[in-house]
This record gives C-alpha cells, sequence and structure tokens, in this order.
C-alpha cells in the first residue's frame, strides 16, 4: 500500500511539473506605453487587448517609448490605417518571454493612434496565421489557428503574420483547390513571428488567399520560405 502511495505521489508531481512547465509557456501579449522616452512619464497599459482609437484613452499621438513582451503593432492613425496608408511600426519583443523596452524613433515618436497585438491572446507561442486586408498589416484582419475554406477578408488580403513553427499552405480558390502555396516560417525559435510584408513579393497576387492549411500538405503547392524578423522595433506604411 505505501508503494502505492509513493508511485502516486511521484506522477502527481510529475504531472504537476509538467503542468507548470507548459503554463510557463503560455506567456500573454503584453504592452505598456510611455509618454516620455526611456519608459517614463504617464502610460497606458495592455494585456491581449486591441486599441482601434487611443484618443478616448487619452492616449492619442503620446507614446515616446514603450516595454512589450510579445508581437504588436503601432499605427499613425485610428483604425489601423484602415482608410489610409501611413506610417506604422511592428515590434517582435526578443527572446518571447521576455519584457522589451524601447524609444520610438523621432520619425513615429508621438505618432501612435492606434494599437493591436499579433497572434493569440492566451499565448505568444501559439501557432496562427492572421491576415490582413492592406500590406505592412495595416486595415481589417482575421487570425486564425486552423484550416479554413472561406476567410471574409479573400478578396483584399496583402500581407500576413505567422506565429509558431509550423508551415502553413494558402489556396487561390475557396475549398482548398486551385493554385497553393506552402509558406514556411525559417528558423526554429518557435516565439520569433514570420512577417511578409507584402505578400507580392513571395509571387502571392493581393487578395489571392481564398482557403488555407496549417501544414505543407499539397505536394504540387509553391514553396515560400519566410525569414523570421530580428527582435526589435521595425518600420513600415509609407517608408521613411
Amino acid at each position: 500500500m505505501e508503494k502505492v502511495i509513493k508511485l502516486s505521489l511521484i506522477i502527481s508531481i510529475a504531472i504537476n511539473a509538467v503542468l507548470i512547465g507548459l503554463v510557463s509557456t503560455q506567456v500573454e501579449p503584453r504592452l505598456t506605453l510611455f509618454a516620455g522616452k526611456n519608459w517614463t512619464g504617464l502610460n497606458l497599459s495592455l494585456l491581449s487587448q486591441d486599441r482601434s482609437e487611443l484618443e478616448p484613452e487619452g492616449f492619442d499621438n503620446m507614446a515616446q517609448s514603450l516595454c512589450a513582451v510579445g508581437t504588436w503593432l503601432f499605427y499613425d492613425l485610428p483604425y489601423y490605417n484602415a482608410n489610409e496608408t501611413a506610417y506604422m511600426n511592428y515590434l517582435h519583443a526578443p527572446n518571447g518571454t521576455s519584457i522589451y523596452c524601447s524609444n520610438f524613433d523621432s520619425v513615429f515618436s508621438n505618432k501612435t493612434s492606434s494599437i493591436r497585438f499579433v497572434g493569440s491572446p492566451k499565448s505568444i507561442t501559439a501557432e496562427t496565421l492572421t491576415l490582413y486586408a492592406k500590406t505592412y498589416f495595416q486595415g481589417q484582419s482575421e487570425y486564425f489557428t486552423g484550416d479554413y475554406s472561406s476567410p471574409s477578408l479573400s478578396e483584399t488580403v496583402s500581407s500576413l503574420i505567422i506565429t509558431g513553427s509550423s508551415p502553413w499552405t494558402v489556396f487561390d480558390r475557396k475549398g482548398y483547390s486551385g493554385t497553393s502555396w506552402c509558406i514556411v516560417p525559417s528558423g526554429s525559435n518557435e516565439t520569433t513571428p514570420a512577417f511578409v510584408v507584402d505578400i507580392r513579393s513571395q509571387g502571392i497576387p493581393h487578395g489571392t488567399i481564398r482557403s488555407f492549411k496549417k501544414g505543407c500538405l499539397n505536394s504540387t503547392a509553391v514553396e515560400v520560405n519566410i525569414q523570421k524578423i530580428s527582435p526589435g522595433l521595425h518600420r513600415g506604411g509609407i517608408l521613411y
């Protein structure tokens, strides 16, 4: 009986250790914007939240620096530059789970009017595909964790971001048919996203991603290797 109890205790400890390990990888996207440089002054904190407008928060065009975990997109105009192509910055925090702090450069300082995070609201390492209606991740977006036969943005998709390490096969027809491309994130670091600022750069015309599946499942698909970005803030939208 004592051996059974000890064995049960050992198994319980092992299971708890695994669960703790799993929980530790479920890091949510976090962001704090600061009105001063070097993360000082008034601040606004977000946990897995988008903001289509910062004016109601009293923080429109105020951010000069930030601290973040995960991947975030910053836009010059409200509603993610949906109505006009403008400046934007995109951020990947180094090492995924580490807090990363940075100043915005002189062009984008005091420019942020809307913000959104990339990927899953529950885990920065989750495998996801996000489609955007405009280049440089501007305008409307749709976020997915698995296969989808008919995304609503299919006629306008112009850029995309992949989180996690899995490739995705995209098709130019609904229902997983037609010409296909397998988009493969290069690099083994699962916490680093793969950014495609303009799908035309990979030979995929705008508005032709009409269905997709996780994985390289079609032997006739054109393989597209996407280099994952380096950590830090990156410029986008209207080029500087």
